[in-house]
């Protein structure tokens, strides 16, 4: 009966029953009690897991913090193509940085290939000093043309603002990151335009597309150039769009019905 309780008690009980809950101390309790290798790998899965939640729920409670800290941050630039404002991303990483480099995060960014062609996946890796860390990307084409589609960028600086502009994209969502003169009221949606990113993102999108999707993609919105577009069209637009681009080569842009169809649904983005 003492070797049953003995193994009853060499998982979750052993971890609990530690004064010092490190590695070594487990070892040596696992050794007094006699237990084998086998055991012991079972007792420090229980350990591992059991920090992995203490650092998640750490991570989760400073990310609040940081939230709660997080001011909005002013629009300090002039978007001359889509005659908007926008928060540089210097900008957006003064305002923020000090915030949640003291609540114990950082930041870090990269790249990967991305599962939509012609597009790159650019990674935000999020890490908190206790250890837990999560991982957000965003998917872009490279940012080499202006509104109407005619280059004006060089490879190299469109590689460079295709990569600044989703690093701010991905600080201004991992940190719910709200900008002066932004209407957070959701019953308001109705009536305010999409934002000077929602045009970039437009923009891109529509140069994967068939000619003469922007035609009809503004003639659903009901308006004549991208930044009137009405907020609550754009996920229908957007969602139409990527599904076009990826089919381009069979010369088919958004219908008017399609886009109709989805114009309820909630932003991807």
């Amino acid at each position: 009966m003492a070797a049953k309780k003995d193994e009853k008690t060499s998982g979750a009980d052993i971890v609990a029953s530690a004064p010092d809950t490190t590695p070594t101390s487990l070892m040596h309790l696992a050794v007094d009690r006699g237990l084998d290798a086998d055991q012991l790998e079972k007792i420090m899965a229980v350990w591992e897991r059991d920090q992995a939640n203490v650092a998640r729920n750490q991570f989760y409670a400073s990310m609040c913090k940081v939230q709660e800290d997080i001011r909005p941050v002013v629009r300090d630039a002039n978007n001359q193509q889509t005659r908007s404002m926008y928060a540089r991303l210097e900008t957006v990483h003064k305002a923020i940085s000090p915030i949640y480099t003291a609540r114990g995060f950082s930041v870090s960014h990269d790249e990967d290939d991305s599962p939509q062609e012609g597009m790159t996946r650019y990674v935000a890796i999020v890490r908190h000093r206790d250890g837990h860390m999560e991982t957000f990307h965003l998917d872009l084409p490279l940012d080499d043309a202006g509104i109407k589609g005619s280059v004006n960028k060089t490879g190299v600086h469109a590689k460079a603002s295709s990569s600044s502009y989703a690093r701010r994209i991905l600080e201004t969502r991992i940190f719910n990151v709200v900008f002066d003169n932004e209407d957070d009221d959701g019953n308001a949606a109705g009536d305010r335009t999409i934002s000077a990113d929602d045009v970039k993102i437009i923009s891109l999108a529509l140069k994967d597309c068939p000619p003469g999707t922007d035609f009809k993609v503004l003639k659903f919105a009901g308006v004549d150039t991208v930044p009137d577009i009405p907020a609550k069209k754009l996920f229908a637009i957007l969602k139409k769009l990527n599904a076009t681009a990826t089919t381009a080569d069979h010369g088919q842009g958004p219908t008017n019905e399609d886009l109709d169809n989805q114009s309820q649904e909630s932003l991807p983005i």
